[in-house]
């Protein structure tokens, strides 16, 4: 029975790709097109360095840059049960130490305390209060956002993130800058250079790998690190693999191909139709690049209605062209298309997905690597989107912001190039970085 399913697997594997190159379309196969690829070092692509058939070797070799994933990685914690006259003695043992200028052990139990009741809203107004008094108005703008987002009339933190969100804007406006010159640096080294720096290939490799485990176990894949890699590299499933959770690889790695061909052109609702063909054909045909005809849920949040999509969906197509968008950062650009099409959740399954592929397309088209969101980060993934969800969406870019800090960094270091002091050199202003006031309403 099992190698009746497998067998099953592979003929439809091979159906569904034929099918892709039918249904490929013509615009992304012109000469400009290649040509326009070509432009792009190998950082600004998903790559990954074919391995010969004869060559290839199924036996796993784990290293440093191995995930390290475990199983209640991918589950939601609860909170640690906690009483209030405990947190209550925690703030007060925590204002004692402040008072006696124990400055650091006192965000020590503070920090304890959210850890035991994260979904306190008094308790995170209290951390951002003494963030902002010890000058720190961006980690206070973020309490205080999380304390909003779970209390929505929340008067104190609402009166205090007054005080704290301009600043933590000026701040994000510094780092957008700092993340500019750093995919600066990146860009000019040289490209000759770059396909001899084995270190920096390795390393684009691993990522290719890493990017696709972790996208599907986001999403509540169960295949393994190892077993993702054997099955890219061998094309063999291991034993006892569910098929759906294989076809799952077959559907990113096709994808993934087609944002590869068409980075620098524009994304429109084709487009996104044929990227979620891809992701979900392999899996449920019968959903693949139709918009969803019936309502769907999102842990609490529920989207617009189905019989709303495709209106929304021409919006947002219009609005990816638009000047105002364009006037944009990278970084917020990215922000943006991933919050609004997961917030319009036009698709029965795979939104996700499709989501990260375009948020990367989004950066990989302005000379920045793709960026990888990790399992292990699944919670904040989702904490950031909920609250962009209701309407706040700069949590959201800073947690992309700090992505994308990691891979430039991780890049960087591969180059020799002296980071600091070349990233000092190229600062530049930031009253012209667009943010989200100035240029969009959510």
């Amino acid at each position: 029975m099992l190698i009746e399913l497998f067998f099953q697997f592979f003929i439809y594997s091979i159906v569904f790709l034929v099918l892709l190159v039918i249904d490929e379309p013509q615009t992304s196969l012109t000469n400009s097109n290649t040509k326009a690829q070509h432009e792009y070092n190998s950082y600004c692509i998903f790559y990954r360095d074919g391995v010969p058939r004869d060559l290839r070797n199924p036996v796993f070799k784990p290293d440093e840059n191995e995930p390290n994933v475990i199983e209640s990685d991918r589950k939601d914690k609860p909170d640690v049960a906690q009483s209030k006259a405990e947190i209550d003695m925690m703030i007060a043992t925590a204002n004692k130490f402040f008072r006696t200028s124990k400055t650091k052990k006192a965000f020590d139990i503070l920090d304890h305390a959210i850890h035991s009741a994260p979904h306190n809203p008094d308790l995170l107004v209290e951390m951002g209060d003494k963030k902002l008094q010890n000058d720190d108005a961006v980690e206070a703008d973020r309490y205080f956002s999380r304390a909003i987002q779970l209390d929505p009339n929340h008067g104190k933190a609402i009166q205090l993130r007054a005080k704290t969100r301009d600043l933590a804007i000026q701040y994000d406006n510094i780092k957008l800058a700092q993340l500019s010159a750093k995919r600066n640096l990146l860009r000019e080294y040289d490209s000759k250079a770059l396909k001899t720096n084995y270190k920096l290939m390795k390393i684009l490799n691993e990522q290719y790998y890493q990017f696709v485990y972790h996208t599907i176990a986001i999403e509540g894949n169960t295949l393994t690190y190892k077993e993702v890699i054997d099955v890219i590299q061998t094309g063999k499933a291991p034993g006892g693999t569910d098929v759906a959770e294989l076809s799952e690889i077959v559907g990113m790695e096709a994808a993934i191909k087609l944002v590869n061909r068409t980075i620098p052109y524009p994304i429109t609702e084709d487009h996104i139709m044929n990227l979620h063909r891809r992701i979900l054909g392999p899996v449920d045909p019968d959903n693949a690049g139709q918009y969803r005809n019936g309502p769907v849920y999102v842990g609490s949040f529920i989207p617009p209605s189905s019989e709303d999509v495709p209106i929304l969906m021409e919006e947002f197509e219009h609005f990816l062209q638009s000047k105002a968008f364009n006037k944009m950062h990278p970084i917020r650009k990215a922000a943006y298309i991933h919050h609004q099409f997961t917030y319009i959740h036009p698709f029965v399954d795979g939104n996700g997905r499709t989501a990260r592929l375009l948020m990367n397309q989004i950066l990989m088209a302005a000379g920045y690597p793709y960026i990888n969101i990790k399992v292990q980060n699944r919670l904040d993934y989702y904490r950031v989107l909920d609250e962009a969800s209701k309407g706040d969406i700069l949590e959201f870019e800073r947690f992309l912001a700090d992505q994308m800090e990691i891979t430039l960094g991780l890049y960087l270091e591969c180059t020799g190039v002296d980071q600091i002091e070349d990233v000092e050199k190229r600062k530049t202003t930031t009253d012209k970085i667009e943010n989200y006031r100035d240029t969009i309403e959510l």
